[in-house]
């Protein structure tokens, strides 16, 4: 009726205070009249809108039509949980447009867990069999990086044929790690993030090489970073697999030279505690004071 009662941004209203009890309620009997049928209208078109209406940013928020309307709160990436601001609107209405906000994150989210989600369906499918299908059940379960130590029994006893199967599916047999391929792809690092994060809320990695916390720290939230645990510490994935390479091409021992240490981001006491960590044996200084 002309009088300004509140401002109202996607889903969330804030009311103008009035100046006194009765203008206060006349004030909340407005917002009934007026805002309540406009969120119930919004709701319905959250319902109804498309994808591309939607998008999620790095800090978990939705946005739709660009602006914030809810955000991803927990689940995973296949079945993600998402609160919608503000109080106002149907109960049913609102559910509704809570299922259409986890069903766009979760499609968003596919592309970045593909072969994890290959993977889970093959392992409870009929596409693997045997010791494979047991492989890519730790796998799923280890949410996509396994020690390669505590597989090596399933991987030595694994045909040819399974192995070129799992490979397939997006599946890596690395020298430390055997890990599905989505979790080390830099594109998709930004989504990854989101569920890592959810995972282990109070644990955020810093630098180079990551120093673990006392308490365990969710699984999802070292395998979606790429990363894997080592002891105290964890390091990336790509990093250890470049190790595993120079080892393979040295057989009487080999360095991580400077400019190797500095690609990794490690100091040279980092890079010594990593190659002690994945089991190799410290030789003796060389002159020009490189690890062999």
């Amino acid at each position: 009726e002309g009088h300004e009662v509140g401002r109202l941004v996607g889903l969330h209203f804030r009311p103008e205070r009035g100046e006194s009890p009765l203008e206060a309620r006349a004030l909340r009997g407005a917002v009934d009249r007026a805002v309540t049928p406009e969120i119930s209208r919004r709701l319905a078109e959250i319902h109804a809108d498309g994808d591309e209406q939607f998008s999620l940013s790095p800090n978990r928020a939705i946005l739709w039509r660009g602006h914030a309307i809810g955000e991803v709160v927990g689940g995973s990436p296949f079945a993600p949980l998402v609160r919608l601001d503000g109080e106002l609107g149907a109960q049913a209405a609102r559910g509704r447009a809570i299922r259409r906000l986890e069903g766009f994150v979760s499609r968003l989210a596919e592309p970045a867990f593909a072969s994890l989600l290959r993977l889970k369906a093959a392992a409870e499918g009929d596409e693997l069999r045997g010791l494979a299908r047991g492989l890519a059940y730790q796998l799923v379960e280890a949410a996509g990086a396994l020690q390669r130590r505590d597989a090596e029994e399933y991987v030595r006893a694994l045909y040819r044929s399974e192995r070129r199967a799992l490979r397939d599916l997006g599946v890596r047999f690395g020298a430390f790690t055997i890990y599905v391929e989505d979790i080390v792809t830099p594109e998709t690092a930004w989504i990854r993030e989101i569920f890592a994060d959810l995972a282990a809320p109070h644990w955020r990695p810093v630098g180079a090489l990551f120093v673990l916390p006392r308490e365990a720290v969710a699984k999802e939230a070292l395998a979606y970073r790429g990363l894997r645990a080592l002891g105290e510490i964890a390091a990336p994935i790509e990093a250890l697999e470049r190790i595993g390479d120079l080892a393979r091409g040295s057989e009487a021992g080999f360095a991580l030279e400077a400019e190797k240490l500095a690609e990794f981001g490690w100091s040279r006491p980092e890079g010594e505690r990593v190659l002690r960590a994945l089991g190799f044996i410290p030789a003796a200084k060389s002159k020009n004071d490189e690890t062999a």
